[in-house]
């Protein structure tokens, strides 16, 4: 499986340290690159994940933060240092297996 990762130089250190190679740096003023980087890993289908931490994720405009939220190949997975994580997860594994994993 191929994953990306896409954020902050802190953000995805750790990422890259683990094995996953296919990291991108976005700086704040990076809003252009980000979209552009968006849209050609949603058209591709080359990653099935995507991991974007939130600061990048809301620089993306509206269409592909739509298409990011409703995509399940890629897979897109926005992850925030500020709220609880364990919401976010629970919905990407329900978009991803089609169940609610809570209900059973």
């Amino acid at each position: 499986m191929v994953i990306a990762v896409i954020g902050s130089e802190g953000f995805i250190k750790g990422f890259y340290l683990v094995g996953i190679s296919d990291v991108y740096t976005i700086l704040p003023e990076d809003r252009k690159k980000v979209n552009e980087l968006m849209d050609v890993m949603l058209y591709e289908k080359k990653h099935k994940l995507v991991i974007i931490e939130e600061f990048a994720f809301n620089m993306l405009n509206e269409v592909l933060k739509d298409k990011s939220i409703t995509s399940v190949n890629p897979l897109v997975f926005v992850i925030s240092k500020d709220k609880d994580t364990d919401e976010s997860l629970k919905l990407m594994m329900k978009r991803a297996l089609g169940i609610d994993m809570e209900n059973i």
